[in-house]
């Protein structure tokens, strides 16, 4: 006997044929993509999300991760220098005045203050020195010069020396 009302394909598969017979002929939905029930054709995954198997839904990527494509089965991991909250389409540069040399961090709290006598700018994977007549004196994108009456002969410092008796120091 005939069907009195069609069925529709269960979720994680898809139909795009007419005439279909029997559940067994619903395809499986590809991965990277998502099938809900009676689906005709599979629906990609949008970037920040991926299916690695066949599914109704798509996964959000985790913390620390990022899919910057549509359609993908995987994620790729959070790159140095910068940060990936779930969901993420891309990866976020740290902010600047901080640095971060490690891999699939999940928040802009995980990357690390600039030390002092360094400049981190936005994205950095490591401090850079501020070199001889410039400073830094706290977590920043840039070293200060020196200013005039003051001097530093070494570089990665938090401050500066005054000129000594009989000597002029210049701006930086």
């Amino acid at each position: 006997p005939g069907s009195s009302v069609p069925r529709l394909c269960p979720s994680a598969t898809f139909g795009n044929a007419t005439e279909l017979r029997s559940v067994q002929e619903c395809t499986p939905c590809p991965v990277g993509h998502a099938c809900a029930a009676g689906a005709t054709l599979p629906t990609p995954c949008g970037a920040g999300s991926y299916s690695d198997k066949p599914s109704d839904s798509c996964t959000l990527v985790p913390p620390g991760a990022y899919q910057d494509q549509a359609g993908k089965d995987a994620f790729k991991l959070c790159p140095r220098g910068s940060y990936c909250p779930p969901g993420s389409s891309v990866p976020r540069l740290c902010p600047s005045a901080t640095f971060s040399n490690s891999t699939g961090l999940p928040s802009a709290r995980e990357c690390t203050p600039c030390p002092l006598g360094h400049a981190c700018a936005a994205g950095a994977t490591i401090p850079k020195p501020c070199g001889a007549g410039s400073y830094s004196d706290e977590p920043s994108d840039s070293c200060k010069l020196v200013p005039p009456g003051g001097y530093q002969d070494q570089a990665s410092k938090d401050g500066y020396l005054p000129c000594p008796p009989g000597s002029f120091c210049p701006e930086g």
